[in-house]
């Protein structure tokens, strides 16, 4: 099984903006607001929850499929519109939601059953599937070499055999964090020549029937 709760940390750590909850501890109120009554003033105000506080940055939701179905519902909104309505109490509003959700979550039974499509392998319902955009499925395969690879390294990093030597990584933790700051800024154009060529070379054009024809 994956460390899905190592996953959600990481991206927490390469965005600017992130919140990391466990979706078995969480409630509808505290994923998207509430109304509390002001100690001081005694007029109910609203209170931010996690996808209010993540707003233009990243919400990691783990343990997804431990969440109830009725706050899984309470989703649908922010994912759908980036916004939350709120009416309450006599406090009617609408707050920006405006966040990326990463929700990792564990398979029916502990283990991905490749026979099997996804949906039947994972508690969410048609409605909040179609609201993800990308799905990605990580299997923990049986092999003898990679096992002991990953035990070994796990003993040496607690062990401290290896402290001394530094880590080498392609990227530093800074280049990510710009590098995903101008992706998500950055808007691409397709210009129809682009559209209608085959592979992207400088070869013959497709027409629309043609192209409609590949799918």
């Amino acid at each position: 099984m994956y460390p899905t709760f190592t996953i959600a940390l990481t991206i927490e750590e390469f965005s600017p903006r992130a919140i990391y909850i466990s979706g078995k501890a969480s409630s509808t109120a505290g994923l998207t607001a509430a109304v509390v009554k002001d100690e001081e003033s005694f007029e109910f105000v609203i209170e931010a929850g996690t996808l209010m506080l993540a707003d233009n940055g990243v919400c990691c939701i783990d343990e997804f499929d431990n969440m109830d179905q009725k706050d899984q519902v309470a989703i649908h909104e922010a994912m759908e519109q980036q916004a939350i309505s709120i009416t309450k109490t006599g406090v009617k509003a609408t707050l920006n939601a405006r966040a990326s959700i990463l929700a990792a979550a564990n398979p029916v039974g502990g283990r991905y059953d490749r026979s099997k499509p996804l949906k039947y392998n994972v508690q969410m319902s048609a409605p909040i599937m179609s609201r993800f955009d990308l799905f990605f499925v990580l299997v923990d395969e049986c092999n003898e070499a990679t096992d002991y690879a990953i035990a070994r390294r796990i003993l040496d990093n607690h062990q401290a055999i290896n402290e001394h030597v530094p880590r080498a990584t392609p990227y530093k933790i800074d280049d990510i964090k710009k590098y995903i700051a101008f992706a998500r800024c950055f808007k691409p154009k397709v210009v129809p020549l682009q559209v209608f060529r085959g592979d992207g070379t400088d070869g013959p054009m497709w027409s629309v029937e043609e192209l409609l024809k590949q799918y």
